[in-house]
């Protein structure tokens, strides 16, 4: 069984919007959302929203987040298809979104997302999904761990893990809807304290207020928007079902759906101009590196280096 397939009809990225990110004081969760839409239609010369025959949202553990349905009502539309996911599989939206054309049932699909949850720009984020009695209060408590394993077994170091934060917060830097604008230097990262050792609270992503939207569509609507679309080649996807599995806590991107992934697509890492990773940690970045192929298991130290080789040019 394969874990990641190509589309076997064309699918593309035609609209991308967002809120600025951070804090929103008590605006809803819904009209960040909408925002959120209202840029990406225009994005993708998209102005009669009846267009959209499907609707996707995401929802939080909490409760917070979009209902697809009820965000539908706010925009007085009644699309053919909608649906929330929760946290845990919230990240198949897109994948969702991308088979919903493919099979031919959709034409038009709207992703939204958008928060606005309490201990913005404060707390530490994470859904509290682990073991609470030993102290596993959200994902960087295991990605401690299995940081603490990497250097045990690769004598790798925190080094590597500021050298990620640093270039991460020079990405942001360039957006101004990112939350946070200020400069970051590895001495201003070593200088921050241990929160869940050997992780810093500047490895740790921090829970904001925002939305976002991104419109997927077939390629006899894509072809008319605005800009050029941006086609999806493959998706994949693999989920982890518990902690039992020891190696849970070193991987966190399957090399398998890495593999799957290249094959369905027709490319190879060489060929890989932009790699976006999803951050709740540094150490996520650095597993990506080195289960996506981009570097040997343990040499991720080496392969960033001083930073320049995960930063724009490298």
């Amino acid at each position: 069984m394969h874990n990641a397939t190509a589309l076997r009809r064309r699918v593309a990225i035609v609209g991308v919007g967002m809120t600025h990110q951070g804090d929103h004081g008590d605006v809803p969760d819904q009209v960040l959302a909408l925002h959120a839409l209202q840029e990406a239609m225009a994005d993708a010369g998209v102005e009669d929203k009846h267009r959209i025959d499907a609707i996707l949202g995401a929802k939080q553990y909490d409760g917070s987040g979009i209902d697809a349905v009820a965000f539908g009502r706010t925009l007085g539309i009644t699309p053919g298809w909608s649906g929330a996911l929760d946290y845990p599989v919230a990240g198949f939206t897109l994948h969702y979104a991308a088979m919903l054309i493919a099979s031919g049932a959709c034409g038009l699909v709207a992703v939204v997302y958008a928060r606005n949850p309490p201990g913005v720009m404060q707390a530490l984020s994470g859904a509290q999904e682990y073991d609470l009695s030993h102290g596993f209060v959200n994902a960087a408590a295991v990605h401690a761990l299995a940081w603490s394993a990497h250097m045990a077994e690769y004598g790798t170091s925190t080094r590597v893990l500021g050298r990620i934060a640093v270039q991460q917060r020079r990405h942001a830097r360039l957006n101004p809807l990112s939350s946070w604008q200020e400069p970051l230097s590895l001495e201003d990262y070593e200088r921050d304290a241990l929160v869940i050792a050997p992780l810093r609270e500047l490895d740790i992503c921090k829970v904001t207020a925002g939305g976002v939207a991104i419109l997927l569509a077939a390629p006899e609507i894509a072809r008319d928007c605005a800009k050029r679309p941006v086609d999806v080649l493959a998706i994949g996807r693999e989920a982890s079902h518990g902690l039992e599995r020891g190696e849970h806590m070193s991987f966190f991107s399957s090399p398998r759906i890495a593999e799957d992934l290249f094959t369905a697509g027709g490319v190879d890492r060489q060929d890989v101009d932009a790699l976006y990773v999803y951050d709740p940690t540094t150490v996520a970045v650095a597993g990506a590196l080195e289960n996506f192929g981009f570097c040997e298991p343990g040499a991720c130290e080496k392969f960033v280096g001083d930073g320049s080789t995960i930063g724009l040019g490298g």
